[in-house]
């Protein structure tokens, strides 16, 4: 099963929501109304104005018509070049991640194998630090439309953060939220990951 952050959004949101949009019919569900996509189209014009505003010089992935472990995989390539700013990129985690065996075990007490784990934050960040990369590593950077550190904008920043650290093999980075009117907030990660080991434990 793939374990995405819109599903976990859903949950969050609405438990329903997240059960119907997976074992649903999709030709009971209800017609988009007007008012999603004239949010949608709000959204982009706020990421495009935190893009403008504060990473001007983000880097995109060079294709677009690939699978989803082609663009996993796009993305990390990139974090080995040490790109600064990298927009869209993808995660992804499953039980083949290539990651020593102490990084898959830390990750087994938050979140259980058997299944995959799909993010897309819209921004990975460079920063200085240690990782299987060299002396830098990446966190996250989630843009949203709202005007309050929402606790699913969190959530959504903890799952990113400790998909990075499965990745790049380095404790999860402390991920970021950029709100409106470009507001910026520290997301601290311990409360939420404390409540899903002893969920596992």
């Amino acid at each position: 099963m793939l374990i995405t952050d819109s599903l976990l959004l859903d949950y969050k949101r609405c438990p329903r929501r997240a059960f119907l949009n997976i074992h649903g019919d999709p030709k009971q569900k209800d017609p988009e109304r007007d008012f999603l996509d004239k949010l949608r189209q709000e959204n982009k014009r706020h990421i495009a104005l935190v893009l403008d505003n504060y990473y001007p010089h983000y880097e995109k992935l060079p294709f677009s018509q690939i699978s989803l472990k082609e663009k996993a995989q796009a993305t990390i390539a990139l974090m080995e070049q040490g790109v600064d700013c990298i927009y869209q990129g993808l995660l992804w985690v499953d039980d083949n991640t290539s990651t020593s065996l102490e990084w898959q075990e830390n990750f087994l007490r938050i979140m259980p194998f058997g299944y995959d784990y799909l993010g897309k934050p819209h921004l990975l960040i460079k920063q200085p630090g240690q990782s299987k990369f060299g002396n830098w590593l990446y966190y996250p950077v989630s843009i949203h439309l709202g005007r309050k550190a929402k606790p699913e904008y969190k959530l959504l920043a903890t799952f990113y953060a400790q998909l990075l650290a499965i990745i790049q093999e380095t404790s999860p980075p402390t991920p970021e939220l950029i709100i409106r009117p470009l507001k910026q907030f520290s997301v601290d990660t311990v409360p939420r990951v404390t409540k899903a080991r002893a969920y596992y434990q």
